[in-house]
């Protein structure tokens, strides 16, 4: 059931690599929320987003999918925000 002002969910189209050898095969499924400063700016998020998949392909990870969930309220105040820029990183790492 969809409610009047209900955000949706914007998928970042990233590269997929399918497991390719035995080793890739053992790799364990994981989720990681992110959630960034409502005042940063565009290129920054989009350059910190690249970092953190950077860090992850370097350890020999793979990822599968990165959702950007937007702005949404935090359940409180951090750092004097009330709101945060919302990320979903799924991945896969030994």
């Amino acid at each position: 059931m969809v409610t009047k002002g209900t955000k949706t969910a914007k998928s970042k189209k990233v590269a997929l690599r399918k497991p390719s050898t035995a080793e890739d095969k053992d790799l364990r499924e994981y989720e990681m929320v992110l959630i960034f400063s409502p005042e940063l700016a565009e290129d920054k998020f989009n350059a910190a987003l690249e970092d953190i998949g950077k860090h992850i392909t370097n350890l020999g990870g793979v990822i599968s999918d990165i959702t950007q969930w937007g702005k949404r309220k935090l359940a409180y105040p951090i750092e004097h925000f009330s709101e945060g820029n919302y990320v979903l990183t799924q991945f896969q790492l030994q």
